[in-house]
C-alpha cells in the first residue's frame, strides 16, 4: 500500500516538473521573440 502511494506521489512530481519545464520553455520563447522584434 505504501509503495503504491509513493509511486503515485512520484508520478505527480514528474507531472508537475514537466509542467514547469514546458512553462519555462514557453516564457523563454516569448522573450526570444520580443528580443528579435527589437532588432
Amino acid at each position: 500500500m505504501l509503495l503504491k502511494y509513493n509511486k503515485f506521489i512520484f508520478i505527480i512530481m514528474i507531472y508537475k516538473i514537466n509542467e514547469y519545464y514546458i512553462l519555462a520553455i514557453n516564457i523563454k520563447t516569448i522573450f526570444t521573440a520580443i528580443d528579435t522584434q527589437k532588432l
